[in-house]
């Protein structure tokens, strides 16, 4: 029996017990002190969740305010965010009992949320004050026949009900029916609600036959009132349903297999109608939809058809894990209903990860000595007992024996069967009738001694001295996501700029996946079959820097060629975002061993897809049998943004359809946005669309928890034929006093003292850039003895391969090193000569087609234009709208380099002169505030679609009175300033540009030259001006031009001619602040006056010395790819 973590020992054993001295409390009380910092649940979190939810309260709330924290609450708890949930519900109790006074209706219907909020958690007598407290108030003020006062008693009959106080449960339970019957009438929607409830309230207290007369009444009611498509009838068709099969189990015992026949078959009618109803109407991961499939599984299950029952517990069970998370009672229990059907249908190995896992999970909820938990430790037991491993399961047994529901070789305590548990289960008993104290053989009864020294902690956990190992390994993991955090919060600090919320949140997931999942090994990092990591959310790009760095990854040249160096030192990460540092703002492909470059959200999702796809081609064109080389999965990071981008729902539809269950992605679904919460913008359910894609969808509702995460990871392992999506709940800056969850700690640096602040409650020490020995230790042996051991077998079955398979081999080797194969271009033929010809799309098809049948491994594809392999995810809409003529309004920015630390990723060098080639689209760059207010003013009467290009960063407003009014907008382009007469010179520029040449302009006029300065918002709209007004603009007299524009020339052809120069960009840009970076690529006063001396000699700068400057900038550049090593 395998251990784990002392984690789920601390939060069974530190709880207070509920069911005698068996039961432990999950949720701790909100005035709880001295938990152990850095877990949910402790005082520090407690009081800056609290200092938290004021500051969204606020200091005067209104009643929406409230109203909005209240739904919150609900959201929180549903999703099973508990302690939150408490939080919330109490603060906005509190917050209304202060402003409106303990009356007034938002303060009742607070404390309404409040008891619901303590009933989902289980915490009764706590749900129960509060609803008796709200139904006394609205008793007192509306009256005893108020819907508020009825809906208030029904509730309070509830919280009774499950506290064991069943006679005055069901008394109100009746007096609640009654009065909306006499109030309402009986076919009111809630009469009928109260009828269902009186209705389950007589089946569990033994009354079947009013409780079936009930149930039907309600569905016909329903039916009549709503139709099927109601979540309200779909309830009452499970209920029917439920109540069917209690009869068929009654006319099993009696012997009437006719009636049973029956009763199954109109349960069977009415669950499938509700799965049916429920998956079209709520949706396949609605818990109402997911129960009727537990239901219809279970009734499979009864009639003998086990396969059904297994297809259909496995839905549900990924349905709940998608919604509810894996860790939820109703989760938990369809996990232990399936491994009951795999272990009939001789499963034993899978049967048995479902019983472990149910129950884990179910103790830690219930305690170990309530009955659910006592039949999931059983059932365990009996696998473990057919696995052939009697040790752990004797324990185990003995458990069920001294605290189950036994009474002797027949007693009738319990579910059926279940008193003869210890005798039908137990190896070690002779004889099956024997009562549970004889019978025993002497091996058996030392055994026994030995477990009963053992506690229940020791059965479930492991023995005390693995435990001890276990919390040593905890603690070390623990330190190890603490230093990725605070790497995280320093380096982003230090450099301010950065994102440093999503690595404090999503260190722990990383840490999960790096140290006990991914094959990597990080002395070799360029081993061809390691798993493939992709940090999708680029902006979070510190995390893969701080995990490259305590990895311990060694840095590889161009050539493939191992320096022995880091590939990421601890000084690279203090210049994070600096010029020249081999950590930018966003993940690059270099030496530092990222493997793919990422910032355009949605990016690294698709092309993780792509990995996914090389590695299904090469295992298909070079694995064999006795040698499979390749195999390696692909894992991706992904956040909402990721999630929202239309190219990652392509990405993964395609992935879905071919099957790869090789890839991994992981969604960190913390619901912000740098705006704020994801609600403004998206309300689909993602989980469900990837369903529909054909994904295996997981849920960890904490992404603290290791544990559960690993268990995530090691299920995407197992998965045979779809590609995984692991939702995350996760909190964006957790641990931050006054930062977590809020968007600013997206973009923003937290701040010297909120640093020093949440590293207290990591239990950090306050020094920046720390990283202990112990840290990479730790780290570094967990990744060396997996992904090193796998990486030195693969080099031996790559020597062997060689051997064996020497075609292949050589194959191989030319792919890695880069070289054709011979004679490649065999079946290129010369084109005849053709009076009609070809589209050159037709014809380019043709040669790609004819050159892949020379060389094996040329991979091509499109979304839909094969034939011609044309794909793109932005431009299309852009194309279409300025050819059907759509008055469109495009906004794009981070408009040039000056965007600075964000690096080459967010720098579009390219794009104005891309979208100046789209004919029908007008390209707008303003430069100045005053600009933008003339641009809106001219773009709405435009019956053209329109890019509007600004600046992330801030630009001066001109002074209107000493230039030319930003008026001149209107025509696409103006003299901004200029000199008494005929100009000698003229510069031109667009948007941040347009200062530099301002200044440039100063220079050149104080030397007594005649310059003029020319603003050109827009050339599309200049250009279809009068040519009089071209001209009194630009006169063709003068020759002597400069344009100056942070991007490429293309477009400025028209403007400056053969004798004029463009100061710009011939290259990507950089990371580092913007002054930097737009000093090292030459936008500075003196390069403009430079290029003005050039162009009034009449020597302007030659394309072939511009050509020559690219050359060297890409020599420059490949030292920062990432080259396959020789083999």
């Amino acid at each position: 029996m395998g251990t784990w973590t002392a984690h789920f020992i601390q939060r069974i054993l530190d709880a207070r017990r509920r069911n005698g001295a068996g039961n432990a409390k999950t949720l701790p009380s909100v005035t709880q002190t001295g938990a152990n910092p850095g877990t949910r649940g402790e005082s520090k979190e407690t009081e800056h969740g609290e200092a938290m939810h004021r500051r969204e309260l606020g200091t005067n709330p209104t009643p929406k305010t409230l109203q909005s924290v209240g739904r919150m609450a609900a959201m929180r708890n549903q999703s099973g965010q508990h302690y939150e949930a408490v939080l919330l519900a109490q603060e906005a109790f509190l917050g209304s009992r202060k402003a409106f006074g303990e009356q007034a209706p938002h303060t009742l219907d607070a404390l309404s949320n409040l008891g619901s909020v303590w009933k989902a958690q289980g915490e009764h007598e706590e749900a129960e004050k509060c609803f008796r407290g709200a139904f006394k108030l609205r008793h007192d003020k509306l009256g005893p026949n108020h819907p508020d006062t009825l809906t208030s008693l029904n509730n309070l009959a509830s919280a009774l009900d499950s506290l064991g106080r069943a006679a005055e449960a069901g008394r109100l339970y009746q007096e609640c029916l009654e009065r909306r019957c006499n109030t309402l009438g009986s076919s009111h929607p809630d009469t009928l609600t109260s009828a269902g409830n009186m209705a389950l309230y007589l089946r569990t207290h033994g009354q079947p036959a009013k409780a079936r007369e009930l149930f039907e009444q309600v569905l016909v009611g329903r039916r009549k009132i709503f139709g099927v498509r109601h979540m309200d009838t779909i309830i009452s068709m499970n209920n029917c349903a439920s109540v069917a099969m209690d009869n068929a189990e009654e006319c099993r015992r009696k012997c009437d297999p006719r009636e049973e026949t029956r009763q199954q078959h109109k349960a069977e009618a009415l669950l499938k109608e509700a799965v049916v109803a429920g998956s079209n109407y709520l949706g396949t991961r609605h818990p109402v939809t997911l129960r009727a499939m537990n239901n219809l599984a279970g009734l499979h299950k009864d009639r003998g058809q086990l396969d059904k029952a297994k297809l259909m517990y496995e839905k549900a069970v990924a349905g709940l894990r998608a919604a509810q998370g894996d860790k939820h009672l109703d989760t938990l229990t369809c996990i232990n209903n399936l491994g009951g059907v795999l272990r009939s249908l001789g499963e034993v190995d899978d049967a048995e990860e479902c019983y472990k896992e149910a129950s884990i999970g179910i103790v830690e909820k219930l305690g170990d000595l309530h009955p659910t938990s006592l039949s999931t430790l059983y059932n365990w037991a009996l696998t473990l007992d057919e696995l052939g491993d009697s040790a752990s399961a004797l324990p185990l047994y003995l458990h069920e024996l001294d605290h189950g529901p036994f009474t002797g070789e027949c007693g009738s305590k319990g579910s059926r069967g279940r008193s003869k548990r210890f005798v039908f289960g137990f190896r070690f008993i002779q004889t099956k009738k024997a009562n549970h104290r004889a019978g025993l053989s002497s091996h058996a009864t030392h055994a026994m001694a030995e477990a009963k020294m053992l506690t229940i902690e020791d059965l479930i956990f492991g023995p005390s001295k693995e435990r001890k190992s276990e919390e040593k390994t905890r603690k070390r993991d623990e330190l190890v996501i603490s230093c990725l955090r605070s790497l995280a919060m320093d380096a982003v600090q230090q450099a301010n700029s950065g994102h440093p919320g999503t690595p404090m949140a999503m260190a722990p997931v990383a840490y999960s996946l790096w140290a006990r999942v991914l094959n990597y090994d990080p002395e070799c990092p360029h081993w061809m079959n390691r798993d493939r990591f992709v940090l999708s959310m680029g902006h979070a790009s510190m995390l893969l820097y701080g995990l490259l760095h305590v990895a311990g990854v060694k840095e590889v040249t161009q050539d493939g060629l191992l320096t022995g160096k880091m590939a990421v030192a601890l000084e690279d990460i203090k210049s994070f975002r600096q010029f020249g540092s081999k950590c930018p703002g966003h993940p690059e492909v270099g030496e530092t061993g990222v493997e793919m470059t990422t910032g355009p959200l949605g990016q690294g999702v698709a092309t993780s897809v792509g990995m996914a796809i090389a590695s299904k081609w090469l295992a298909s064109n070079f694995n064999k049998p006795d040698l499979p080389l390749f195999g390696f999965d692909v894992f991706a990071l992904a956040g909402d943004g990721c999630m929202q981008e239309g190219v990652s729902g392509e990405a993964a539809s395609l992935a879905g359809h071919l099957k790869l269950n090789n890839l991994c992605w992981i969604w960190d679904n913390n619901q912000i946005t740098i705006e704020g919460n994801t609600a403004w913008a998206i309300s689909e359910d993602i989980a469900t669309r990837f369903v529909a894609y054909g994904w295996n969808v997981l849920r960890v509702g904490d992404a603290n928890d290791v544990e559960a995460l690993t268990r995530a990871f090691l299920s995407f392992r197992r998965e045979q034929d779809r590609p995984t999506l692991i939702v995350v709940d996760s909190h964006i800056a957790w641990g931050a006093p006054t930062m977590q969850d809020s968007f600013h700690a997206h973009g923003t640096p937290l701040g010297e003292k909120e640093v020093a602040a949440t590293k207290h409650i990591y239990n950090w020490p306050d020094e920046k850039f720390l990283v202990p020995e112990e840290v990479v230790g730790h780290f570094r042996q967990q990744m060396l003895e997996r992904g090193g051991a796998k990486r030195q077998h693969w080099e031996q079955m790559l020597a062997t391969y060689r051997v064996q398979y020497p075609q292949e081999g050589a194959l191989l080797q030319a792919m890695l090193d880069g070289q054709l194969p011979q004679d490649w271009d065999r079946f290129c033929q010369a084109f005849p000569a053709d009076a009609k010809g070809l589209a050159t799309r037709q014809s380019s098809s043709a040669c790609l087609n004819s050159v892949a049948k020379g060389l094996p491994w040329l991979i091509g594809g499109s979304a839909d234009l094969a034939s011609s392999c044309l794909t793109d995810y932005m431009r299309p809409p852009i194309r279409m709208a300025a050819l059907m003529e759509v008055p469109s309004v495009f906004v794009f920015t981070h408009d040039s380099i000056g965007v600075g630390e964000d690096g080459p990723t967010h720098q579009p060098v390219e794009q104005l002169c891309s979208l100046r080639s789209i004919p029908g689209l007008f390209v707008f760059r303003p430069c100045d505030a005053n600009e933008c207010l003339e641009m809106w003013k001219a773009v709405v009467p435009m019956k053209d679609p329109v890019a509007v290009v600004l600046s992330r960063q801030a630009l001066p407003t001109l002074d209107r009175e000493k230039f030319a009014s930003a008026s001149g907008l209107h025509r696409g382009g103006y003299v901004l300033a200029d000199s008494e007469g005929m100009p000698n010179l003229i510069l031109m520029a667009t948007g941040s540009e347009v200062h530099l040449m301002l200044q440039a302009h100063e220079v050149l006029a104080g030397r007594g030259i005649k310059v003029r300065s020319v603003s050109m918002p827009c050339m599309e709209l200049f250009k279809t001006q009068p040519q009089d007004y071209i001209d009194s603009v630009l006169p063709r007299a003068c020759r002597a031009r400069v344009s100056l524009e942070a991007g490429r020339s293309d477009s400025w052809g028209a403007l400056i001619g053969l004798d004029g120069e463009h100061v710009g960009m011939i290259s990507f840009g950089a990371s580092g602040p913007g002054k930097r970076v737009q000093e090292e690529y030459g936008f500075t006063v003196d390069a403009v006056v430079m290029a003005a001396a050039r162009v009034m000699r009449g020597t302007p700068q030659e394309m072939s010395s511009r050509a020559q400057s690219l050359l060297s900038w890409k020599k420059r550049r490949l030292s920062s790819y990432h080259r396959l090593p020789s083999l």
